[in-house]
């Protein structure tokens, strides 16, 4: 019943555990969600696609009730933000179109790994 754990297994699984309490200690720590960490942590560990894809979908349909439930409290939304937040949109569904059945794997992980690399460059030297 299960996966036995032994070994460098066990070890790997503590030490993705930790991974993930120290981005959401830093991230939270600057008052961001984490998710794009997440998925840097997920993708390091060599995780399945589809758990990468649902923990993606799941963060943006977590994004989207926090806004709906601040936009239901009063909040006030320029007009520019409402247009940056489409684009965001768009290319989020577009980009999970592409993701999901025009790129392959290989191809997506690269990818991802090259955004992340130039945002952590640079968060660092900002």
């Amino acid at each position: 019943m299960g996966i036995e754990r032994f070994g460098i297994f066990e070890c790997m699984e503590y030490i993705f555990v930790l991974s993930l309490f120290i981005v959401a200690f830093l991230y939270s720590s600057l008052g961001h969600g984490g998710a794009s960490g997440y998925l840097a942590i997920m993708s390091l560990f060599g995780l399945a696609l589809v758990f990468m894809r649902s923990t993606a979908l799941f963060i943006f349909l977590n994004s989207l009730a926090g806004l709906f439930a601040l936009v239901q409290g009063g909040l006030n939304l320029e007009p520019r933000l409402i247009v940056w937040i489409g684009a965001d949109v768009l290319g989020g569904i577009s980009g999970s179109y592409l993701g999901s059945s025009r790129i392959k794997p290989v191809r997506l992980k690269n990818v991802l790994s090259a955004i992340l690399l130039v945002a952590s460059i640079k968060l660092f030297l900002l």
